[in-house]
């Protein structure tokens, strides 16, 4: 079964489809949305393609290696995320999961444009050369709520589960 993934990081509308693996057994699985407490931190991974599974894990949100995402709301059906700037997770048993980037200042990350998939999201080197449909931006700033950005940087914020902001300063695109 195609579960749909929905990701926007301010005005970088994507959408995808993959499909959230089960828990079997593993507690940094999350197989459904209330496997992830609100402010806990996941990583999303796989899912070369729109027809793949990809695999969300519970992580620590001070994790510098890779991308990880707030857990921001469990939503009911009918509900949607407290702006389009929040990524949605379908799970199989239809559960759905706001999340929110949790970016680190001066990290880089592919970020999918358009077409793109929740999985492309990536942590990588600032001259990294961005997969098809992606870009690279270096977060410049993170700051408590609402960013004050400089020129040809993009701010985007969140207020849950915790108050973020970030400037994006764009790399290269593919």
């Amino acid at each position: 079964m195609l579960t749909r993934v929905s990701a926007a990081c301010a005005a970088l509308a994507v959408v995808g489809f993959a499909s959230a693996c089960g828990s079997g057994g593993d507690d940094t699985k999350v197989g459904k949305a209330a496997d992830a407490k609100i402010g806990d931190c996941v990583t999303v991974s796989g899912g070369g393609d729109k027809e793949t599974k990809v695999d969300v894990d519970k992580a620590s949100c001070d994790s510098a290696d890779k991308l990880t995402f707030y857990a921001a709301s469990v939503l009911k059906e009918g509900e949607k995320c407290a702006s389009e700037n929040y990524s949605i997770l379908t799970f199989d048993d239809k559960s759905r999961l706001c999340i929110t980037p949790n970016f680190v200042k001066d990290g880089c990350y592919q970020i999918p444009m358009g077409s793109g998939i929740l999985a492309d999201y990536q942590k990588v080197a600032c001259d990294a050369g961005p997969k098809d449909g992606s870009a690279i931006f270096k977060a410049t700033t993170r700051s408590e709520g609402t960013p004050n950005c400089e020129g040809n940087q993009l701010p985007i914020s969140y207020d849950s589960p915790i108050k973020v902001g970030y400037c994006l300063l764009k790399q290269g695109q593919a």
